[in-house]
């Protein structure tokens, strides 16, 4: 709160010509939202200061009401001995932004917030954190404003390829570049020796079925489409040891048209401990694609077996639909919040409101799996695998 000193170290921003009115200390207890420190966010930049005991700890801040046009500007500076992570919310507490340096499109190496908010709510919330897995106590000072409103943008629909037939050379952010080999599905398991028209149809469908609702187009290269410069392309095929898909990066707002991901078709060999049907590793394909995507039109990680964006589901719930809906953050993304994946996506990318909400309601999760598999169903981390891996983060 506003002139409140705890004792916490804070940087010096002595250069920075800040009155008393618009400075600000963390208080004692403001890791939630209900708790969040209030600050009088204008125009005119309020400096935020604060301390970062640990990796559980979370400091958030109220900024007021929000309305669809605001253009809302956070930086954030730290001391060598913090990562710095920064995230804004809405009044439900779903994720506006998450940065924690991620931003490769935009060239950005440090924490920062600059968003034109497409929807007014009656508070908007700040919060800091470490970012999990880097250095995580030590004092942080955020230079927070709001910009007069200006035309909300409009989403940018997309056009995605799944690209079946291979390529060469395919670099994803900054790993080594793989050729991609035209798929085969007996290079999951020789059991799929005649399915691999079948496979790539069920996988399209359901791909396309997932986006149903959004202005999201997918296209197949087994169904003759070509790339023409400007789509997202997912290509499937070949192996990881860890992955079983990984994207280029988290693109907010769907702002990069061309983008590429990989589906590590040859990896889902670790499905076969559970006898999968066409069916069944058709959807875990899918599935995976479907979150891929979700990355390069500006989704992050959850933690939901049911929701397409999650990273903590089984093998088996894999092979089990998955929707868009309102899930929690996954931890390694921020501490609290979630993320409303449908909203989100009609933020981005544009649909129909009223068929989304009808996408999101939550699949019978027994629909596909049978019950006597699900019981001996082995976790990922059993065959020590992640869904995803996305690349402009510096994880």
């Amino acid at each position: 709160m506003a002139g409140q000193d705890d004792g916490r170290p804070t940087l010096s921003l002595s250069a920075l010509d800040f009155d008393g009115d618009s400075t600000y200390t963390e208080s004692t207890f403001n890791n939630e939202l209900e708790r969040a420190d209030h600050v009088a966010l204008t125009t005119a930049p309020s400096l935020i200061q604060g301390g970062i005991s640990g990796a559980e700890d979370v400091d958030v801040y109220n900024l007021g009401p929000i309305a669809a046009g605001d253009r809302i500007l956070v930086t954030m500076t730290t001391d060598d001995s913090l990562d710095g992570a920064v995230a804004l919310f809405d009044e439900a507490g779903d994720a506006l932004l998450v940065n924690d340096h991620r931003n490769l499109y935009l060239g950005k190496s440090g924490p920062f917030v600059d968003v034109v908010i497409r929807r007014a709510s009656a508070a908007c919330f700040v919060a800091v954190s470490a970012t999990p897995g880097y250095p995580a106590k030590g004092a942080y000072a955020l230079v927070a404003s709001k910009e007069s409103p200006v035309s909300t943008p409009l989403p940018r629909p997309a056009t995605v390829l799944l690209v079946f037939d291979g390529g060469g050379n395919v670099r994803i952010g900054g790993r080594p570049a793989v050729d991609v080999p035209t798929f085969d599905a007996s290079d999951i398991s020789s059991d799929y020796a005649s399915d691999t028209d079948a496979i790539m149809h069920q996988v399209a469908d359901a791909v396309r079925a997932d986006y149903r609702a959004f202005d999201v187009t997918i296209l197949s290269t087994s169904e003759g489409a070509v790339f023409d410069g400007q789509m997202t392309r997912v290509f499937f095929g070949t192996y990881d040891p860890a992955l079983l898909g990984v994207a280029e990066g988290v693109d907010e707002f769907n702002a990069v048209a061309a983008q590429d991901a990989i589906v590590f078709t040859d990896t889902f060999e670790a499905f076969m401990a559970l006898r999968p049907s066409v069916p069944q590793m058709s959807r875990a394909i899918a599935n995976v694609a479907s979150h891929e995507i979700g990355h390069l039109v500006g989704l992050v990680h959850t933690s939901d077996p049911a929701e397409i964006m999650d990273v903590t589901a089984s093998l088996a719930e894999l092979m089990e639909p998955q929707v868009f809906a309102v899930a929690p953050l996954n931890p390694e993304v921020f501490p609290l919040g979630n993320q409303d994946a449908v909203q989100s996506l009609l933020d981005s990318v544009g649909g129909n409101p009223l068929l989304a909400a009808v996408k999101a309601l939550r699949p019978n999760r027994d629909s596909i799996t049978d019950k006597a598999r699900v019981d001996r169903r082995p976790a990922r981390s059993l065959v020590h695998l992640s869904s995803c891996g996305v690349c402009n983060t510096h994880r």
